[in-house]
């Protein structure tokens, strides 16, 4: 398994330190896995961040990778890909401002993203569409936010309330001249944008589990 584990590693572009901070675990666990003197307990965890099958980690028989993308209809992600900071929506404040660290973990970007980017936690319906067929960002999905992205009128942003240590997640809207933050659940009011308010980032995509 160790040998197939740092092919794999050298596939998904993973080095040590990264594969810890996406795995949870520390780059000394890592290297153990590596050299074959432990073995990771999360193989199914494992095999997903690296692209192959946990048969493929676990049966001695299985010689070549094989990728969990073997339908017809899925695709390799054309461009750049990383691991990004998950914060809390406090933090998403901080970072309006600038970086904050101590991230609560990592995630896998799988969309062509910034530096700068980071990914959050959904938290609330503000923004689950009622409507059958309508994007929607339920509470638990990860989305994606880059800083060095325009913030456009009908793009997803993220920004900083003032008098508020925290950030909110809504629908950028310009309209009549004024800016507003909407949010996609009609439950919910449409919040207009002051001067003191200062959008953190756009949302550049989410992932949702089944």
């Amino acid at each position: 398994m160790n040998e197939k584990i740092e092919r794999a590693m050298e596939l998904a572009g993973y080095s040590q330190t990264t594969l810890a901070a996406a795995m949870g675990c520390s780059p000394q666990a890592v290297q153990q896995w590596i050299s074959g003197l432990t073995k990771p307990k999360a193989i199914k965890k494992l095999a997903n961040f690296l692209g192959v099958s946990v048969d493929y980690l676990m049966d001695d028989a299985i010689d070549e990778v094989v990728t969990t993308n073997v339908t017809r209809n899925v695709a390799a992600i054309d461009g750049e890909s990383g691991l990004v900071p998950l914060i809390s929506w406090v933090k998403a404040g901080e970072w309006c401002e600038a970086e904050a660290g101590d991230p609560e973990g990592w995630e896998r970007c799988p969309v062509r993203h910034g530096k700068r980017t980071y990914a959050l936690r959904v938290v609330g319906d503000s923004m689950t569409a009622p409507y059958p067929g309508k994007k929607s960002y339920p509470e638990g999905a990860v989305i994606y936010v880059d800083p060095d992205v325009e913030p456009r009128s009908g793009l997803r942003v993220v920004a900083k309330i003032p008098g508020s240590n925290e950030a909110t997640f809504k629908e950028y809207r310009i309209e009549g001249g004024k800016h507003y933050l909407k949010p996609l659940n009609p439950q919910y009011p449409i919040i207009e944008m002051t001067s003191d308010m200062h959008i953190c980032g756009v949302v550049i995509g989410k992932f949702e589990g089944e």
